[in-house]
């Protein structure tokens, strides 16, 4: 019996030499109920005197895929410190971050341009920029789009078009609504290259805008302050209009200062047509520069993308309001400075509308004309005011006002452009009793130096009246 144990566990053995060391660890872990005599060959032995042991010799015998060895084996099962297979770590190699840009491909970027930037689907548009001694600073990149959500990297670049690393910065949404803006110190001397896409690599397009960026600051006091050339701006008249024009990236200024007898609150406000408007005020000293950021913004309060800003002035203290395009593009609008509490207003100057019934009138110098309708108890309702087109390349706009007792126009309470067709305005709006009414037309572009206007009331459809219209039918009307 001891013999047959005897064979069985040799071969048992011989089996364990011959498996991996995960396999012998499974098969050491089963019971067995073999038992053996004290003494015997087959008593718990020391590890390291078993024939899987782990070998400190640096010998090429075959023992095992499992030895855990010091030597310098290739062996895939061996824990060698000489292995050079480290797939698992990154590489000390930082070439897998460079990026090769073809340059006959990039365009040069010019600050203050704009250029046109498409792509197919996985592609993007280069643009590449070397700033001199004299040129390098902080610069701002950003697009313009429509439906296309754009993205921006920035690299470093060397004279082949290789970068040095991996981007140093990128943008997707800075600009809000899906566009990129980016801005970043730019070294003299070193080749800078934009690579613009959209987020998800599909085909794309949108306006690319390169410019110096001035928005922030140095570390001293003067951070926010921003300098104005003073000779460049124009000197705002309460009540009255201007026509301002702007190349891209450029503005128009307007200030003011209000004296002891004229401070109080103020209103700015811009009509254009297709130009997203923005105004931004700022306090300014003799010189043109600014105190401080800016005091107040706006961008589309007016609607129609037109801004409208309301502050009060005080007395002693210049203003300065910034007039541009929101997206920065060049842009003309018309800009309108009005007393907040009132503008006061000479009815001797405006003509007065009888219902039902057409008028007309001379534009002043300044390109306005006005009417006047004072409403009773019998006349209160809507009316509409429209105005005749007269085959001129005119362009009119009313605005509607109520004026108080002592001669003050309220703010604007109704307003149309175009609404009649032809460049014609058609303004609806129901009157109260006893108030009396200001239509303030002003005339745009090339056109006649008469308003004619026809003034109607509004009837109201009395339907027992009407006639219940049959198809095919003919009837007449009187």
């Amino acid at each position: 019996m001891k013999k047959r144990v005897l064979a069985m566990l040799l071969s048992t053995a011989m089996v364990v030499t011959s498996l991996p060391i995960n396999s012998v660890s499974v098969f050491a872990s089963e019971d067995t109920d073999y038992e053996t005599e004290e003494g015997s060959e087959f008593d718990e032995q020391d590890p390291d005197e078993t024939d899987y042991e782990e070998s400190d010799t640096d010998d090429d015998s075959d023992s095992g895929d499992y030895d855990d060895t010091d030597s310098d084996s290739d062996d895939d099962w061996s824990d060698s410190d000489d292995s050079d297979d480290d797939s698992g770590d990154d590489s000390d190699d930082d070439s897998n971050e460079h990026q090769q840009f073809d340059l006959s491909e990039a365009v040069e970027l010019i600050p203050g341009e704009k250029y046109s930037a498409e792509w197919e689907a996985n592609g993007y548009a280069s643009y590449y920029f070397t700033p001199t001694e004299e040129t390098a600073g902080k610069y701002k990149i950003y697009s313009v789009a429509d439906d296309v959500d754009t993205y921006v990297e920035l690299y470093e670049i060397d004279e082949n078009g290789l970068s040095t690393g991996a981007a140093l910065d990128e943008n997707d949404d800075g600009a809000g609504n899906g566009q990129f803006s980016l801005s970043y110190e730019l070294n003299a001397g070193t080749t800078y290259l934009y690579k613009v896409r959209t987020y998800d690599n599909t085909e794309g397009s949108c306006e690319v805008i390169f410019m110096v960026d001035n928005e922030d600051s140095s570390d001293d006091d003067s951070d926010d302050s921003k300098q104005f050339d003073l000779s460049k701006a124009v000197e705002l008249i309460p009540g009255e209009s201007y026509f301002a024009e702007w190349e891209t990236d450029e503005y128009a200024s307007y200030y003011f200062t209000p004296t002891e007898v004229t401070e109080g609150k103020y209103k700015i406000y811009s009509v254009s047509e297709g130009v997203d408007t923005f105004v931004e005020l700022y306090e300014i000293d003799e010189n043109g520069l600014s105190s401080g950021a800016v005091l107040a913004a706006d961008d589309e309060s007016a609607g129609n993308g037109q801004f409208s800003l309301s502050y009060e002035l005080n007395a002693g203290t210049t203003y300065l309001y910034k007039v541009q395009s929101y997206n920065h593009f060049q842009g003309s609008c018309e800009v309108f400075f009005i007393s907040d509490d009132g503008e006061q207003f000479d009815l001797s100057e405006a003509v007065e509308l009888t219902p039902g019934e057409s008028c007309s009138t001379k534009f002043d110098e300044d390109g306005y004309a006005y009417f006047t309708f004072k409403t009773s108890e019998e006349t209160a309702g809507s009316y509409t005011l429209f105005s005749s087109y007269n085959g001129n390349n005119s362009y009119m706009n009313v605005q509607l006002f109520e004026l108080s007792d002592n001669g003050f126009l309220s703010d604007e309470i109704a307003s149309d452009m175009g609404g009649a067709g032809n460049g014609q305005f058609s303004l609806c709006y129901s009157l109260s009793a006893n108030i009396t009414y200001v239509y303030k037309v002003k005339e745009y572009y090339d056109g006649s130096d008469r308003c004619n206007v026809r003034f109607i009331k509004d009837k109201e459809i009395n339907k027992l009246e009407a006639v219940d219209l049959t198809p095919g039918h003919t009837y007449n009307a009187s």
